[in-house]
């Protein structure tokens, strides 16, 4: 279920994350062209390395399989299993189960430079202007 959303040398302009919605907006800018990516659904998301200067600069962003989200994260959902991170749930195919079953995408943001990360949701659109 790989698939790639081709962000190459993207600068991230803004982000916006709306818990109350379970939204992200991603601003970017590439040549001078704004690109707005929308992920909707959001269960839960991780994003590291945010500079605060206009080099956040995105190499790729994939769709990956749910088993790689687990494969690349599982100490951290073991270590967080307790606070029901990223819901509660009893094991971890319970867990796969879950996102499966309910249609939930792996979103990995690969960074050349600055933030990086990743977002658990149903629904991503991409508005070019």
């Amino acid at each position: 279920m790989d698939s790639l959303i081709l962000f190459h040398d993207h600068t991230i302009k803004s982000y916006n994350v709306d818990f109350f919605n379970n939204k992200i907006t991603v601003y970017t800018l590439n040549n001078n062209k704004e690109t707005v990516l929308y992920i909707s659904d959001v269960l839960t998301h991780c994003f590291d390395c945010i500079l605060d200067t206009k080099s956040n600069i995105i190499f790729d962003i994939n769709i990956k399989s749910i088993d790689y989200f687990i494969s690349e994260n599982i100490d951290k959902i073991k270590d967080f299993k307790n606070m029901c991170w990223p819901i509660y749930y009893n094991d971890i195919s319970e867990l796969k189960n879950f996102l499966e079953d309910n249609n939930y995408k792996y979103i990995r943001i690969l960074s050349s430079y600055g933030m990086d990360g990743w977002v658990l949701a149903k629904n991503i659109k991409i508005i070019k202007n």
